[in-house]
């Protein structure tokens, strides 16, 4: 570890009041650590105006990328101290091993006008002493680029699973482990590995050998799995990485590494106990809250066509989501090119049963048990579960989004004239179905380096009235021509909103017309296109969904202060993530439970929550008992 980072107080400033201002305000260190045994870093920061960022990064260098996360400071003008875990963690660049950490960046990203200084000190590393260690499979990622997020969050998964059946663990990749590592480590967990470097197995067969275990889910290296068997350990394959494991896995993979290692036995029993007598706290507290007006809209996103899932179907689910407070249902059931019921317009769902109409399923349940029903659409998107040929067919014809560097995307451009026709058409058909409404997701452009087709050249050369040079990296150099693009790729998404609005409203008028969109309005059209304050006063949304979704109860009240400012004749219900953040199992229902209630605090008459899975089976519950008891009635 580098001593002078640790000691030293080191400040920035942002010049965010300049006519060119800052896009961040940033801090790079030295700090060289093997973290390889440690749950992370932590330091002490103080930042004199939060509101003025929209957001905070952490970043650890290694080899020739970065390990990226955020956080949020839960206070301005004073010092707060600040941990950074190795969990959840977005891969930048090619990475390298967490041995050698080279330094780390701190960043806060200028969303206001004023000037600001950030200062940091203390920095260090957080609690370096894991006796068992949750290995990601990094080589398998250097070899197939496409999997190495899925791979990290496996790992991420991994050890947050070891700690909170109560063991000391931390998060590794593969090609960190040698034998100085493991000396002293009990077990090794591999999550989703599926192959191993040749070179790996004689360390992991001399581990074994000094009494270590092996732990695996999800692959399918028979070597792995006989030498995880030979060690005395399991295969698990209840992991879960999307949303919450049910606390019935978590007990059957308690059980077996009891079995695997009795003398950690007493370890994980009184990390049980103590996780008893925190749950008693909290439901004691949730006990205690008020509940919100009858006529609250309390709804939850869902991103499986099937509902709840681990044994649930749609009459259920929405039977559970109902007797716990809520009366709202937003379900994913269509994207760009497929949907999950029988469609004139997109093919069905490759990955579901074939013909099964999942829309007549919710829609039924919902209204069997008085809850309002939303048909979420995922906008322009065809990068999952649909036909190749009708992916080549668009890939021909000039329909898919380029970004600045020549990349196709299998996402529909926005600018092109047939793909919003397609969108719109689409968004007819379901609203003819007789939903209570229809709900817009990813209506935007994917980032600030897209769409740069040859389509969106042309279109764009023919609304300024001339040609443009410099295209596609220098031509926004000019100010004239930046403002421009930025109103031309606004005008495309809004022309889809627009034109949904219009055509809905005609031939289904009783049905409500909704979206979920990034927090900020202020920089949304510059990075995203995605200009929904004008959609507000124009009338053309029902009700908006931000989707605010943080750990940070601080951060959460100053968007609900930010959104606060906008157009109130739309409702906003500000979108609170259940499953999006990185907040432990044990802290997720209080989490919602106060933002819940800083909602009611601002003003806002009623919120959405992302996502329904088996992380609502745990909290709703809980949120029943106060926030949310006592509802009748449906908000549609």
């Amino acid at each position: 570890m580098s001593v002078l980072a640790a000691l030293l107080a080191v400040t920035a400033v942002g010049h965010f009041s300049q006519a060119n201002p800052d896009y961040r305000v940033s801090l790079d260190l030295p700090f060289k650590a093997d973290l390889r045994r440690a749950r992370g870093v932590e330091f002490d920061f103080r930042i004199s105006d939060a509101t003025q960022c929209s957001q905070f990064s952490f970043y650890y260098k290694s080899g020739a990328g970065w390990y990226a996360t955020g956080f949020t400071p839960e206070a301005s003008g004073k010092w707060v101290h600040v941990t950074i875990g190795r969990d959840r963690l977005h891969l930048e660049g090619t990475v390298g091993g967490w041995k050698d950490i080279e330094a780390v960046r701190i960043s806060g990203w200028r969303s206001g006008r004023a000037d600001v200084t950030m200062d940091v000190e203390n920095l260090s590393v957080w609690d370096g002493e894991a006796e068992f260690l949750s290995v990601a499979g990094l080589s398998y990622g250097w070899k197939n680029p496409q999997h190495k997020d899925g791979l990290a969050e496996y790992g991420s998964r991994g050890n947050i699973l070891l700690r909170s059946v109560g063991l000391r663990s931390a998060l590794v990749n593969d090609v960190d482990l040698d034998e100085e590592l493991l000396n002293g480590v009990k077990a090794l967990y591999f999550p989703y590995n599926p192959a191993q470097e040749e070179s790996l197995y004689p360390l992991l067969e001399k581990f074994i050998a000094k009494g270590g275990r092996l732990f695996t889910s999800h692959t399918g290296d028979l070597r792995l799995l006989k030498l995880a068997e030979k060690s005395g350990g399991f295969n698990f394959g209840g992991l879960w990485v999307a949303g919450n494991m049910p606390p019935e896995n978590r007990r059957k993979f308690r059980e077996l590494v009891q079995k695997s290692l009795p003398d950690f036995s007493c370890q994980i029993e009184a990390g049980l106990e103590a996780e008893k007598r925190d749950e008693e706290s909290e439901l004691k507290w949730m006990r205690e809250q008020p509940t919100g007006p009858e006529d609250e809209f309390r709804a939850f996103w869902c991103h499986s066509p099937k509902g709840l899932g681990s044994g649930h179907d749609w009459n259920s689910s929405i039977a559970f989501l109902k007797r716990h407070g809520f009366n709202t249902m937003l379900v994913n059931l269509a994207w760009g090119g497929c949907a999950a019921y029988p469609s004139d317009r997109i093919a069905f769902r490759s990955d579901l049963e074939a013909g099964h109409d999942y829309f007549a399923e919710c829609a039924t349940a919902c209204r069997k048990h008085g809850v309002a029903f939303h048909v979420w659409k995922v906008c322009w998107s065809y990068k999952w579960n649909t036909p190749k040929g009708e992916v080549e067919k668009l890939r021909k014809a000039g329909r898919f989004i380029r970004t600045i560097d020549g990349e196709e995307l299998t996402e529909l451009c926005p600018s092109h004239p047939e793909n919003i026709r397609h969108e719109i058409d689409t968004f007819v058909e379901i609203a003819k179905k007789g939903p209570d409404g229809i709900h817009f997701d990813y209506v935007r452009y994917p980032d600030s380096r897209t769409c740069f087709c040859d389509g969106c050249r042309e279109r764009f050369e023919v609304s300024l009235g001339r040609k443009v040079s410099g295209w596609p990296k220098e031509f926004r150099k000019d100010p004239t021509l930046a403002v421009a693009w930025r109103v031309f790729r606004c005008s495309n998404v809004t022309a889809l909103v627009r034109g949904v609005a219009q055509e809905v409203r005609k031939v289904a008028p009783g049905v409500k017309i909704s979206a979920a969109v990034f927090e900020d309005f202020k920089i949304t059209p510059e990075n995203l296109g995605q200009d929904w304050q004008r959609w507000t006063e124009e009338g053309l949304l029902d009700f908006v969904c931000p989707m605010d979704y943080t750990d940070s109860n601080l951060r959460f009240a100053q968007l609900l202060d930010f959104q606060g400012g906008i157009n109130r004749k739309t409702p906003v219900y500000p979108g609170i993530g259940l499953s999006s953040t990185g907040a432990g199992v044990e802290h997720r229902a209080r989490r919602i439970a106060e933002q819940i209630a800083l909602a009611r605090k601002h003003g806002y008459r009623g919120f959405t929550v992302f996502n329904f899975d088996g992380s609502a089976e745990e909290v709703l519950p809980k949120l029943s008992l106060g926030p949310t008891r006592s509802l009748s009635g449906c908000h549609p």
